[in-house]
């Protein structure tokens, strides 16, 4: 993250508090829940009893089984939450970017957002609220940084961004 108040840039201790999109979380939500039915249903096909324990029936019933486990099982990683993205404030050009870092320490750019193309902005005290130019929420932050906090606001003002 980076932010400049002058002319020097440093990087900014940005605490991110939530992104909103609940549309990822109902998916995730029904990626968790048909994991869990999967995983009761291999259960209960062991447990009822059902079909009989001829060789056939239990080849079927062990495949049946392996193939509704794995299922589950990737269902249930796959509803994991993603990582919060990290917010980057440029205050030199006026920019908001939320940065994901992904293994072998690439990053990358989700979204980018101009501070005049925000719709508008919150303070209450550290913490920031910023909306796009829909009145969708982009980012709540917390910046523990007395004078990144001062710079960020003065650009958000100048602006006229600053509810």
């Amino acid at each position: 993250m980076t932010a400049t108040a002058q002319v020097t840039r440093r990087p900014l201790p940005v605490i991110p508090v939530r992104m909103v999109d609940g549309g990822r979380m109902m998916v995730r939500a029904a990626q968790r829940l048909i994991g869990v039915a999967i995983l009761i249903a291999v259960g209960g096909l062991w447990l009822l009893p059902s079909g009989g324990w001829e060789a056939d029936v239990v080849l079927f019933k062990l495949v049946l089984s392996l193939t509704g486990v794995l299922a589950g099982l990737c269902l249930l990683q796959a509803s994991a939450a993603p990582d919060a993205p990290q917010i980057e404030l440029d205050v030199e050009n006026r920019e908001l970017r939320l940065v994901r870092k992904l293994a072998g320490g690439r990053t990358v750019v989700l979204r980018s957002c101009r501070f005049g193309n925000l719709s508008h902005a919150e303070r209450r005290g550290a913490h920031l609220r910023l909306w796009d130019e829909t009145d969708r929420l982009i980012a709540e932050l917390t910046l523990a940084d007395r004078d990144a906090l001062r710079a960020v606001v003065a650009v958000l003002r100048d602006e006229g961004k600053l509810v």
